[in-house]
């Protein structure tokens, strides 16, 4: 299972930091590099992870979407800058907790339930 992170500032955020913690290496996580086509990046991803809420544009909503991703990851407080109607369009399983830390223990158990449905 791979995890796609949208980030869009450098450097590093703390809750980003956090999100590679809790992941601890099981699962790999790739940053989105707008330089290069999403649709290669999206291969083999199955976890979308908006950082901000704002780099998650239609057009990766949609090619996400395509690719056959499992679950798109919002991590902001409100959504009046998210593209919420695309995602309830593709029928994306997705959270949004208005404080990012809880959400790691979230996804976690998330990530887990999808890796078990895919050996299974």
């Amino acid at each position: 299972m791979e995890i796609l992170c949208l980030k869009v500032t450098e450097p590093s955020h703390p809750s980003f930091d956090t999100f590679v913690e809790t992941i601890n290496g099981r699962f790999p996580i790739d940053v989105y590099d707008p330089q290069k086509p999403i649709v290669e990046q999206l291969e083999g991803v199955e976890i979308v992870v908006d950082s901000n809420g704002k780099a998650g544009t239609r057009e990766i909503i949609d090619a996400a979407h395509a690719a056959g991703v499992k679950l798109w990851q919002v991590c902001t407080n409100g959504l009046d800058h998210v593209d919420v109607g695309n995602i309830l369009q593709r029928e994306f399983p997705s959270q949004n907790p208005t404080d990012s830390k809880p959400l790691y223990p979230l996804l976690r158990k998330r990530v887990t339930s999808l890796t078990h449905a895919r050996s299974s």
